[in-house]
């Protein structure tokens, strides 16, 4: 990897800095590895997870050095575009939680800091009758991986859309509902997406 940034957790590590349960139908979010968690309201937050190898580590300065990384992305790209959410390091165990005004933010500042671990190069999301017309001719099947038909899913109410391209995991607020096929459920909430195609995820 190379970049100012990096993966922010992995980015600490690598500049030696010396320092879920679901409830009321919402998934919690705490992972013990890299992942996005796609919000009903179009936003998203990342999860960058390591672990520490010796030395001791500082929550001030592993905060302060992220933070300093996101307030030169938020100039170029608004206010309010990434924000940090928290990081903690714990048994050796680094997480750093960054909030995100849209997916695409999240794409953008992984290209800026050549992150190669985030290997999606399309992430987005939107309710479902967006993506009416794009998800006619695509083959979907439920949560238990049964066959679904795209006309039926396409009468029901309130549910949200992620398109995505690339491989990674991706949790989303509400239960999963659908995915294309090649995807696979972690949980009811979490997906692993592939490469080769886009890839369609469904949750209320």
């Amino acid at each position: 990897m190379r970049g100012r940034g990096k993966c922010f957790a992995l980015l600490v590590m690598a500049a030696c800095i010396v320092t879920g349960c679901a409830r009321g139908g919402k998934s919690s979010f705490d992972p013990g590895e890299d992942r996005v968690m796609i919000e009903r309201d179009g936003t998203c937050r990342s999860a960058s997870v390591a672990q520490g190898t010796g030395g001791k580590y500082d929550e001030k300065e592993l905060k302060a050095f992220v933070q300093e990384s996101l307030e030169r992305f938020n100039e170029e790209h608004g206010e309010g575009s990434a924000e940090l959410s928290d990081a903690s390091i714990k048994d050796q165990t680094i997480k750093v939680f960054v909030d995100y005004a849209s997916p695409q933010l999240y794409l953008d500042l992984a290209e800026e800091n050549q992150d190669e671990n985030v290997k999606w190069t399309l992430l987005e999301t939107g309710a479902l009758e967006e993506y009416s017309e794009e998800l006619s001719n695509v083959t979907f099947v439920t949560d238990r991986q049964k066959a679904a038909d795209i006309a039926d899913i396409l009468k029901e109410k309130n549910l949200r859309v992620v398109a995505t391209e690339g491989d990674g995991l991706i949790q989303t607020e509400g239960k999963v509902r659908y995915i294309t096929e090649g995807c696979s459920m972690r949980d009811s909430y979490t997906v692993q997406t592939t490469e080769g195609s886009i890839n369609y995820i469904i949750f209320e």
